[in-house]
């Protein structure tokens, strides 16, 4: 076979790998480059704008976490500081309060209500945000002033006695007498006065002890509440996204203001950044299994004030404010991805075109088949010469392989005219005759089932047979070769009643039992097993001959496979070799004998053909008639 070789001066090794790769291959991964390309950039792009998104809605949190701890730090240094007015003395002497707590036997309860009237105008006129001062002893019994900031100052300004007496036994009472002096910060939630006050979710409480400077004891304590509704005004009025959330706690994570959930505060203060003992800063921290922006601020009585933004949020805002830009974007990738699919298709569906007309050609082994291109491209050049190829192939197969047909059929038919099949017919009724003449009834027996095989075998031998057919005459041999064998081996046969009616070549399953018989029944001195299988698989039909015999070597299997593919000639069996043969020459490669064998165990011999029924030979009758042509 004569091989041309075209040569490139340019390419070198880069062309010979991409001819390695199929056109379609190639010009995918050309589209694939340049779609990942097109990715990239808008990744980048969209990065960028995140980036700048998110420093700009960080700033802004920063500055607003700022802004609401400045004014809680101021109103909550305002009531610490009005807590301590019980013990600031004036004058070198002890105010009416003061002296009232610590000497309740000495000084009356006006004593109280007149001291807290005077000092609360100075305390309220210092800081309008301050609602509510109260004093009570260690009964429960005290005064307070309220300043609702409904009207003006003075009119504001109220004052009533209390006496509670369950006050004593409250949680925050005890705590705060506990502290001995220190101030204690409170929620709204946390502390309950038998007072009203306007705006009470808006309020934060500090409670701090009064302590006898004689004996060191508590005497009673001071509540202060101050209104930080300002800072729900300042985060309602500038917060960026729906979102974001934000609130003041202490350094044990106990929330005093604003709707922060406990796995958010946990989460911060579980972080370096809190360890880190930095006044004010910034940071992504994983939150319910998403990335979240901590924006956080330390005021100067140790309150966080923090601010989270969740980042799919920033993510989200990102693409809802750049939504055109991102539509065009996409509508550009996706008009160069069918602009390229389009150019694709125009060379990779001609060469289809071409591959899939060979393979119909091998198919149906009709060269005549041709391809119409009316385009002028080069793909166009190809499919002309293609056509071109196809036709002078025809005309070798007409001209050369017909008349080799035409010449091995009449060599058949020669070597078939000079064997007389009734000469041996004759011949075997004579033999069988005599045998039974002279009492021989077995030898008898024997002529006549080989007379039966021989007239099947020489009559028509390429001709097709129903697979009931073949079965009768394998049973006519294994009646003979249990005359040889002396009943040395026991047969079953199982074929599937669906499969009687096909077709199948002769003496496609005599080489079969034969080789089973011969090489792995024989070899044995105990009696043997044959099983003979017929079934339908898919579209095939599958005939498997078991036989549990001696087997054979892995080496001698592999010796033998590659003899019946005529890979060696080391072998001088032809049995399994023909009807390998056989089949491949009628129904292709897809079709064959295969051999799997053990030693010790036993050998499979499976023939595969294709499922022929007798309307598929009508049909292809009716196709070869030359009256209907």
């Amino acid at each position: 076979m004569k091989h041309l070789s075209f040569h490139r001066q340019q390419g070198g090794r880069s062309q010979t790998f991409l001819r390695g790769i199929s056109i379609k291959s190639r010009l995918s991964l050309v589209l694939g480059t340049m779609i990942v390309l097109l990715v990239i950039a808008a990744m980048v792009f969209i990065r960028v704008m995140f980036i700048s998104y998110e420093s700009n809605v960080s700033l802004h949190g920063s500055t607003m976490a700022a802004r609401v701890m400045e004014h809680i730090d101021v109103n909550l240094s305002s009531i610490l500081t009005v807590t301590k007015y019980p013990v600031i003395q004036t004058d070198q002497r002890h105010n009416d309060t003061y002296l009232y707590l610590s000497y309740p036997d000495r000084y009356n309860k006006t004593t109280l209500y007149t001291d807290l009237d005077y000092r609360s105008t100075f305390l309220f006129e210092q800081n309008r945000e301050i609602r509510l001062i109260a004093v009570f002893d260690l009964r429960g019994e005290g005064s307070y002033v309220r300043n609702n900031k409904k009207s003006t100052y003075r009119a504001a300004v109220s004052q009533q006695a209390l006496a509670e007496r369950e006050l004593p036994q409250t949680d925050w009472f005890i705590k705060t007498l506990s502290n001995r002096g220190g101030a204690l910060v409170w929620r709204h939630d946390e502390i309950d006065l038998p007072v009203d006050v306007d705006d009470r979710q808006n309020l934060l409480y500090v409670s701090r002890a009064v302590i006898n400077l004689s004996t060191f004891k508590p005497v009673g304590l001071v509540v202060a509440a101050v209104d930080i509704g300002q800072s729900n005004q300042l985060f309602e009025e500038n917060h960026r996204l729906a979102s974001q959330r934000m609130g003041t706690f202490d350094v044990s994570g106990r929330l005093l203001w604003g709707d922060l959930s406990a796995q958010s505060i946990r989460t911060f203060l579980a972080s370096p950044e809190y360890d880190s003992g930095a006044q004010a800063g910034s940071s992504y921290m994983t939150l319910d299994v998403q990335d979240t922006l901590y924006q956080y601020n330390q005021g100067v009585n140790g309150l966080y004030t923090l601010l989270i933004t969740p980042g799919d949020q920033l993510i989200r805002n990102v693409f809802s404010k750049e939504a055109l830009l991102f539509i065009l974007l996409l509508f550009a990738c996706v008009a160069i991805g069918f602009a390229l699919r389009g150019i694709i298709k125009s060379i990779v569906a001609p060469v289809k075109d071409l591959a899939d007309t060979c393979n119909l050609i091998v198919e149906r082994e009709d060269f005549s088949i041709t391809i119409r291109d009316e385009n002028r491209d080069e793909l166009s050049e190809l499919t002309a010469a293609f056509n071109i190829l196809t036709g002078k192939i025809e005309h070798l197969i007409y001209d050369v392989y017909e008349k080799k047909i035409e010449l091995v059929q009449t060599q058949i038919q020669l070597l078939r005219s000079q064997v007389n099949p009734h000469f041996l017919y004759n011949t075997l009724d004579t033999i069988r005759a005599k045998a039974l003449l002279s009492g021989q009834s077995e030898l008898g027996d024997m002529a006549l089932l080989l007379a039966g095989i021989l007239r099947y075998g020489i009559s028509a031998p390429g001709e097709l047979v129903r697979v009931e057919t073949e079965i009768d005459r394998l049973k006519e041999y294994l009646a003979l070769q249990k005359h040889l064998y002396q009943n040395r081996f026991s047969e079953n046969i199982s074929i599937a009643p669906d499969v009687l009616d096909l077709m199948t070549i002769k003496f496609i399953l005599q080489p079969l039992v034969e080789n089973s018989l011969y090489h792995g029944l024989g070899a044995m001195e105990a009696p043997g097993t044959l099983e003979i299988l017929g079934y339908r698989d898919g579209d095939r039909l599958i005939f498997q001959v078991t036989d549990n015999g001696v087997g054979i070597t892995a080496d001698a299997l592999k010796e033998l496979i590659d003899y019946m593919d005529n890979n060696n000639n080391r072998l001088t069996s032809i049995g399994l070799k023909n009807v390998h043969r056989r089949l491949r020459i009628l129904y292709g490669n897809d079709y064959g004998v295969k051999i799997a064998s053990q030693t010790g165990i036993g050998t499979v011999v499976t023939a595969c053909l294709p499922i022929i029924t007798q309307g598929d030979i009508k049909d292809e009758e009716h196709a070869n008639d030359p009256d209907r042509r």
